[in-house]
């Protein structure tokens, strides 16, 4: 509810106006009595011209506006927290004026403010910063129902096989041998051979020769192009992405 006080007491106010080319004065509290500093003071000429003076009243609230031309002034007083006054005065050569100001306290309606504050991730305590790739888009793609991915309970369950084979477990993905006794093999998606990434970066190569399943932390299997993120797609993917996240990394920068 707004409060609002409107009391403006002049020395004089009568007809025929208060006189004088000095006006000084002082601003207080209306309830305390006590002065106000920092209102803003203006006089502005409604005849004959000449431009707007403005003054701030000191630490005890007193002003005091001197060689003013003769005339008739619009008189607004402005303090934050207090109702605005105004009021009218005239101006002759003459006497010094002394006026005695006297505002209210008056509310301020502000807008609400809403607060929205979350938790951060779990996973942002993981170092190098790479990891918070994976399970940052993990929660995204999982979301959009696009994607599929590995991470631990999946891979516990996982860990006697090969990264190909675990992979394999996905339906529509299969694992071939590469060549005859090499113990490696070839992942394919409906016959497509995918792109892969490890650690984030495009890798050419048999991921099975170079990662053990002992040291993946997640794995990230996208079926189809419409579904591959635009941070992994890297040049000309093909139809299919596998993107490998070890742990490798993680050991190597943890503190």
């Amino acid at each position: 509810m707004l409060h609002r006080t409107v009391a403006l007491l002049f020395a004089l106010l009568l007809p025929g106006a208060l006189q004088g080319q000095l006006v000084t004065g002082q601003v207080t509290d209306e309830v305390t009595g006590v002065g106000l500093d920092g209102a803003e003071l203006r006089l502005r000429p409604l005849v004959g011209g000449g431009s707007e003076v403005t003054l701030l009243s000191d630490e005890n609230g007193r002003f005091a506006f001197r060689r003013l031309r003769p005339g008739q002034y619009e008189f607004k007083v402005v303090r934050i927290g207090y109702g605005e006054q105004l009021s009218y005065l005239h101006v002759d050569a003459g006497d010094a004026v002394a006026l005695n100001v006297e505002l209210g306290q008056e509310a301020i309606d502000l807008e609400a403010i809403t607060v929205t504050a979350s938790a951060r991730p779990w996973y942002e305590h993981l170092k190098p910063q790479p990891l918070w790739e994976f399970y940052e888009r993990m929660e995204y793609q999982t979301r959009l129902g696009q994607g599929r991915f590995l991470t631990g309970e999946d891979l516990d369950y996982l860990r006697g096989l090969r990264l190909s084979h675990a992979i394999a477990t996905l339906p529509r993905w299969y694992a071939t041998p590469a060549t005859p006794g090499s113990g490696l093999f070839n992942l394919s998606y409906r016959g497509c051979t995918p792109t892969y990434f490890l650690d984030g970066h495009l890798f050419r190569g048999n991921l099975d020769d170079v990662v053990f399943m002992g040291v993946v932390e997640g794995i990230e299997v996208y079926s189809g192009r419409h579904e591959m993120p635009g941070d992994l797609m890297g040049a000309s993917p093909s139809c299919a992405m596998v993107a490998v996240w070890s742990k490798r990394v993680f050991v190597e920068h943890a503190s």
